[in-house]
């Protein structure tokens, strides 16, 4: 069984998979700790794992690494794709593993995958299996957040099931359809950008604010929350008989 993990800004994600398949999704919680890492290890038959880590190194690890081979998933680490980024070593891991998972889902096809999270992230991959780069914009948190700090007196709101109207008539309203429409209409605007220059493109987001923006896009796209993970696992099983970056 392998165990991936997802060390991300907000919040810690740990998935389950034997060979290619998803066994489990844990809860996220707020960070990685020693005895969460016992007890999924005493629960589960884990055989190795891999982590991306966005900021620092938890000490957890440690843990981790002591009970099974532990790859630590970063811009050194083989992977199962050409990597044609420039600066390949400030490449994000979170980054790089969405990239791997829309390849392995579609091998033959000119892919873009977006991560709505706390930032926007735009990987595109292409047919020949090139990870090619993408974009990064803020995340709609991230956007209500920067509106309330950054100014005097718009207050602090947070996503909403409910769209802002096409003409707010209250501060709330606008904020609201500014910034959910806004970034609607950036998302939308980016993948048409990028299908002219990439025919046939297929299009998956993932990400805590996928759910929000999957039906409220004009552009068909396939959402797949376990992205991510999904990818971390594909470049653990590339990376198991070279035992290339394990701890």
């Amino acid at each position: 069984m392998n165990l991936t993990i997802d060390i991300g800004n907000t919040c810690t994600k740990l998935c389950l998979f034997s060979g290619s398949k998803l066994l489990e999704e844990l809860p996220p919680v707020p960070r990685l700790t020693a005895t969460l890492v016992r007890q999924t290890l005493r629960k589960h038959p884990v055989r190795r794992a891999i982590a991306c880590i966005v900021g620092p190194r938890p000490a957890a690890m440690d843990a981790l690494r002591r009970s099974v081979p532990t790859l630590l998933f970063d811009g050194s680490t083989p992977i199962p794709i050409a990597n044609r980024y420039a600066t390949p070593q400030p490449l994000g891991p979170d980054r790089l593993a969405v990239a791997v998972a829309a390849h392995a889902m579609f091998p033959h096809r000119n892919v873009l995958a977006i991560d709505s999270g706390t930032a926007i992230t735009y990987e595109l991959v292409s047919a020949r299996g090139e990870y090619l780069g993408g974009a990064i914009s803020p995340g709609l948190g991230l956007r209500f957040r920067a509106l309330n700090l950054h100014t005097a007196k718009l207050p602090l709101l947070t996503p909403s099931d409910v769209d802002g109207p096409l003409v707010g008539n209250s501060t709330q309203a606008c904020i609201a359809t500014g910034v959910q429409r806004g970034l609607l209409a950036e998302i939308d605007s980016y993948i048409d950008a990028v299908a002219q220059c990439y025919p046939q493109l297929k299009v998956l987001i993932t990400g805590g604010d996928a759910n929000f923006l999957v039906d409220r896009l004009k552009n068909r796209i396939f959402a797949d929350p376990n992205l991510l993970a999904k990818g971390l696992n594909e470049v653990l099983e590339y990376n198991e008989s070279k035992l290339v970056g394990f701890m």
